[in-house]
């Protein structure tokens, strides 16, 4: 299925990254003009190809309008969405604004959004609980992104990050199949 001619941004082919499932790296500062792509130039791109699914899994959105406007256009182009993050509630004040907040309401009510509520997470002795910090998203089940980068504006274009782009090879379906099993056990759950 291929993205309709109407649609502005059409679907772009990843670059080859090598044989299918090898990694390639991605880097955001200290720009040493190397031939490694920038984190949010290669997520723009994973979005962009997405034709039939899209995951995307981050703890903090914050000040990312290239990325909104990416996510936007996917939609328009009837790319099923899958959006799991951390929020205000859930996280219990870790995060001090919902990541939904960022991308809109219209965006929001075109995708399934998924959390992972506190009764589902582990504690230690002294009560604290984990975070939600899984940053990676997913094309299509054929490319995948894992990054340490959330999607904020400090993280794309002022911090030191890094990541990686798998394109084909077991990885990618591996890991949206992991989130798919998270949301049959329930482990995470559908945002009302």
């Amino acid at each position: 299925m291929r993205c309709p001619s109407h649609c502005p941004i059409g679907v772009r082919k990843p670059e080859a990254s090598g044989a299918a499932g090898s990694p390639g790296l991605v880097w955001i500062r200290p720009d040493i003009h190397s031939t490694v792509r920038r984190i949010d130039q290669a997520l723009l791109q994973l979005i962009r190809a997405a034709t039939r699914e899209l995951l995307l899994v981050t703890f903090a959105a914050f000040k990312v309008p290239e990325i909104v406007t990416a996510l936007y256009e996917a939609v328009k182009c009837k790319a099923w969405q899958r959006f799991v993050a951390e929020t205000v509630e859930e996280s219990e004040g870790k995060v001090s604004f919902n990541a939904l907040q960022t991308l809109g309401q219209a965006f929001a009510g075109n995708v399934e959004v998924f959390v992972w509520p506190l009764s589902k997470r582990s504690k230690d002795a002294i009560g604290r609980h984990g975070s939600l910090h899984a940053k990676c998203a997913v094309a299509d089940r054929t490319i995948a992104f894992i990054s340490i980068a959330n999607l904020t504006d400090y993280a794309l274009n002022l911090n030191m990050e890094v990541g990686v782009v798998v394109r084909g090879g077991i990885l990618p379906e591996a890991l949206a199949a992991q989130f798919d099993r998270l949301g049959q056990r329930h482990i995470l759950i559908p945002l009302e």
